[in-house]
């Protein structure tokens, strides 16, 4: 029971405060320390946080069980998809991972759609015990983003959770089926969504080349920005603006913006 308490514990510093503090000095080194603890005193198999299950098994690198276990695998994306997401909009989501957003996701939304696409086929097995562990209702889609082909090129990075057709990667390169947003609310009968986004690199064409769906039909983005000291940052945040997208907040890489579709 103590340990229990002390993981739920060390998980509410990452989920909760940390968001808020991450900039002040000493945070990341307390989080740190935290997350090591909480590694030693866990289960081996299955972690839960939040009420949420998630596999940590023998395939996840140590770092990333780590992360998970302590809450503070990607914990700017749970901070912001759990204080924005609408409970009543359909979702699609580009890049599951191991599905640990995805369960939130789905955790929050009431009698909606929500569609994952993911195209590292080393994560699928991975995302799919989770789905499965928290009886989540998630559709899954096996494949890349890509605005304009049906087949990509996919790098498979050095950390087998990093997988892009943005920029490479030092590893394995496969061929991969994509679908452009179009596509997927075409074939799921979609109308208007949220969306959240972590594609390695690939926001850039979605931004750039989707621009006219997102501002018709989409009412909220949750995005990572990778390469954020390039131009294509700077111009991927000139096109949601001068769309009308309304940057609500970020915290490091991750961005929310709002999109009134009522006019």
């Amino acid at each position: 029971m103590l340990r229990k308490k002390l993981i739920q514990a060390i998980q509410f510093y990452h989920t909760r405060i940390m968001p808020k503090i991450f900039h002040l000095r000493g945070a990341n080194f307390i989080a740190r320390n935290l997350e090591a603890s909480a590694y030693s005193i866990a289960p081996e198999y299955n972690t839960t946080i939040n009420g949420h299950r998630f596999s940590i098994s023998e395939d996840i690198p140590e770092d990333v069980v780590k992360s998970i276990i302590s809450g503070n695998y990607e914990r700017e994306e749970y901070y912001l998809v759990e204080k924005y997401l609408s409970p009543t909009e359909d979702c699609i989501e580009l890049g599951a991972g191991l599905g640990y957003i995805s369960t939130l996701i789905d955790s929050k939304l009431k009698n909606t759609q929500h569609v994952v696409l993911e195209p590292n086929p080393e994560l699928i097995p991975i995302l799919k015990k989770n789905q499965s562990l928290n009886s989540c209702n998630f559709s899954i889609l096996e494949g890349a983003y890509s605005s304009s082909q049906s087949r990509v090129d996919l790098e498979l990075g050095e950390n087998f959770l990093s997988s892009s057709a943005y920029y490479q990667k030092k590893r394995d390169s496969i061929e991969a089926s994509a679908y452009s947003l179009e596509s997927i609310i075409g074939n799921y009968n979609i109308k208007e969504f949220s969306l959240v986004v972590d594609i390695e690199g690939m926001e850039y064409e979605l931004i750039n080349n989707e621009i006219s769906l997102l501002k018709d039909k989409c009412r909220s983005i949750i995005i990572e920005f990778h390469e954020m000291e390039t131009e294509d940052y700077d111009n991927g945040l000139n096109v949601l603006e001068e769309s009308g997208f309304i940057l609500e907040e970020k915290l490091g890489a991750v961005h929310v913006f709002s999109n009134d579709l009522s006019g």
